[in-house]
């Protein structure tokens, strides 16, 4: 498993969900297994699978990614932190 940054600049559509910076978790077959999507006040307002506006479907659920072609990894351990405390966690600073 990997966890990538996505932001506006990888996809154009991001802040037209409310999310300005979403980490996906990737399998080793490229699928994205789990996201947690930050708003503007860097928030967690995103958690897929679970609950939310996005929450049954996820932004990336139907994507795929070639992981060797990927940057901006984020630690395994900070995705957890993360997904754990839910919703209203911040990004630190």
């Amino acid at each position: 498993m990997r966890v990538i940054t996505i932001d506006n600049s990888l996809y154009r559509g991001l802040s037209d969900d409310g999310i300005f910076l979403l980490w996906a978790e990737i399998n080793d077959e490229g699928n994205v297994t789990r996201e947690i999507g930050f708003d503007l006040q860097r928030r967690v307002a995103h958690l897929y699978p679970g609950v939310g506006s996005l929450g049954d479907y996820g932004v990336l659920d139907l994507a795929k990614f070639e992981l060797r072609d990927q940057k901006g990894e984020i630690a395994p351990e900070m995705f957890e932190r993360a997904w754990s405390a839910g919703f209203g966690w911040k990004l630190p600073d």
